[in-house]
């Protein structure tokens, strides 16, 4: 079972300093790449809530798209979440 947690540095401010902070690019998600046996594993984990998916059917996440995300981190670019993604809003 693999997982990619996908991180991006964000820079916090406060009155007298800055500083690098680590920060998931997905705040709740974890992708993992795993057989469908391992699902009840998966389901058990601790802070865990479900798999997503379409009614009730987890739908992979192509490779291709992974390693755009892995590729997008590595370059270290300044970058926004894409602007229709509105926290509370159903996907």
């Amino acid at each position: 079972m693999d997982t990619f947690l996908p991180i991006k540095k964000v820079v916090s401010r406060w009155k007298d300093r800055k500083k690098d902070i680590d920060t998931p690019l997905f705040p709740g998600y974890l992708f993992v790449n795993s057989s469908l046996e391992n699902r009840l594993k998966i389901l058990n984990t601790r802070g865990v809530i479900r798999i997503l998916g379409v009614s009730g059917h987890p739908i992979p996440v192509p490779h291709e798209q992974i390693e755009s995300i892995k590729r997008l981190l590595e370059t270290n670019l300044q970058f926004d979440p894409y602007p229709y993604f509105r926290k509370g809003k159903k996907l």
